[in-house]
């Protein structure tokens, strides 16, 4: 039975010869619709292209697996359909050989191919992922150890601050995931020059318009309803039969004071709000906070 695509689906299918970037949910059809794109880039047409002059790169070695499946499954039904078509027939035979594979597998199979072009070995191999932990530890070790011993007062004010305990695992964190962040983008290091800036405010308006005030202010009113509604189904409890019903005089006192700020939006939903609107919640937190329970 063939696939019947949507209209903004048949849009990818039909765009050609320009760039084209497709942005959909999990489960919403984008392997389908790239296969077919694939098969109709090298089956239709008065030129048609061969498989293995298209580059193909998917996350996983699971998901290129999946995807060579599936394209060879659309060729073959092509070629029951048209069996004389001998382009078809040596699409086939190409598709053992075409790039459909992970980025650092292609970029393995780039280095192996040109390898005298660039002076590098031929026999070198991929490290693995935990020989890749390992060294990242090791500088990172190297690291704290070198600006210990030079007395760098950046890095013991950031060790006095984050570390709460023996150690400094909870600095290590950080600078881990501040690594992680970094590497995803094009430029790591304007990346990290623009986060220097990034806790810089010179009116209560930007700072209660900055992103990471914001992010703070919403986490603790989220946290607050959530408390909220577990008194509420405290109060349940407290109120049945053979219940400790005691209690709840004191339960309901302490609900109302957390439902005097109400349900707010989540933190990590996006958008940023009006600066206004996050002093006024701020103020309300607080309120709340202050109350005698």
């Amino acid at each position: 039975m063939a696939i019947e695509f949507t209209a903004q689906q048949t849009r990818v299918l039909q765009a050609r010869k320009h760039n084209i970037l497709v942005s959909a949910a999990a489960g919403s059809g984008k392997t389908a619709v790239l296969v077919e794109r694939i098969v109709r880039m090298i089956s239709e047409g008065d030129d048609p292209t061969d498989i293995d002059r298209l580059l193909v790169v998917t996350f996983t070695k699971a998901a290129a697996a999946q995807m060579r499946e599936r394209i060879g499954a659309a060729i073959s039904a092509k070629i029951e359909q048209e069996p004389e078509n001998t382009h078809l027939q040596r699409q086939e035979t190409l598709l053992h050989n075409a790039q459909i594979t992970t980025m650092d597998s292609f970029f393995t199979f780039l280095l192996r191919n040109n390898f005298s072009d660039i002076a590098r070995d031929p026999g070198f191999r991929q490290m693995d992922q935990t020989e890749s932990d390992l060294m990242r530890k090791d500088a990172m070790d190297d690291f704290l150890e070198e600006g210990y011993a030079s007395g760098d007062p950046s890095l013991k004010i950031c060790a006095d601050y984050f570390c709460r305990g023996v150690g400094d695992r909870e600095l290590e964190v950080i600078l881990e995931d501040l690594y992680k962040q970094a590497v995803s983008h094009p430029d790591p290091d304007e990346w990290l020059r623009e986060r220097a800036s990034d806790y810089t405010v010179e009116s209560e308006e930007e700072l209660f318009g900055s992103a990471w005030m914001q992010f703070i202010i919403l986490l603790a009113a989220e946290k607050i309803t959530d408390l909220k509604r577990q008194y509420e189904q405290l109060l349940d409890f407290c109120s049945l039969p053979d219940g400790p019903d005691l209690y709840i005089p004191l339960v309901k006192k302490e609900l109302h004071m957390l439902s005097a700020l109400g349900d707010v939006p989540g933190a990590e939903e996006a958008g940023r709000r009006d600066p206004g609107e996050m002093r006024d919640l701020w103020e309300q937190i607080i309120e709340v906070l202050n109350m005698e329970f």
